[in-house]
This record gives C-alpha cells, structure tokens and sequence, in this order.
C-alpha cells in the first residue's frame, strides 16, 4: 500500500491489481505468508468487463450462475 505522505492527496493514483488462482498458487509456494497477507485485502473477481471500440461496455461473468469459483482469481486496489 502507498503511505498517504508519499505525495499530495490530489496528486495519488490508484493501482488495481488482478492475479489469477495460479499466481496465487506460485505465491503460496514461495512464501504462504506473503500469500495470506495478500488475500486479506483480495476481492474474488466474478467476471470481466469488455470495452467495446464504440464506448459499449459488456459485462461477462466467468460463471453462468454468477458464482465465484476457487479458480476465477481476485482483485486488489492500492
């Protein structure tokens, strides 16, 4: 996470980061403390969002049912 010192409020960016349930497998290999810590702030990704050439936007879950499965990934914004 960035420290809210580091630059002016106005001037911050966020950062949104997806990894999939493979990158988290190979972080757990790695370091499951690293893993655990991650996942904390994670939110299960239930699907994908296309942005179309003509400004459209098209919503399309990973899961027919809208169910988040073990193997969708997750997301985290800093």
């Amino acid at each position: 996470m960035r420290l809210a010192s580091s630059k002016a409020a106005t001037v911050q960016r966020s950062i949104n980061l997806a990894i999939s349930h493979r990158g988290i497998a190979a972080l757990e290999a790695i370091d499951p403390a690293a893993a655990q810590r991650f996942l904390q702030d994670a939110i299960p990704m239930h699907g994908r969002m296309i942005h179309k050439l003509s400004g459209e936007l098209d919503s399309q879950l990973y899961d027919r049912d809208g169910q988040v499965r073990e193997k969708d990934g997750y997301s985290v914004s800093t």
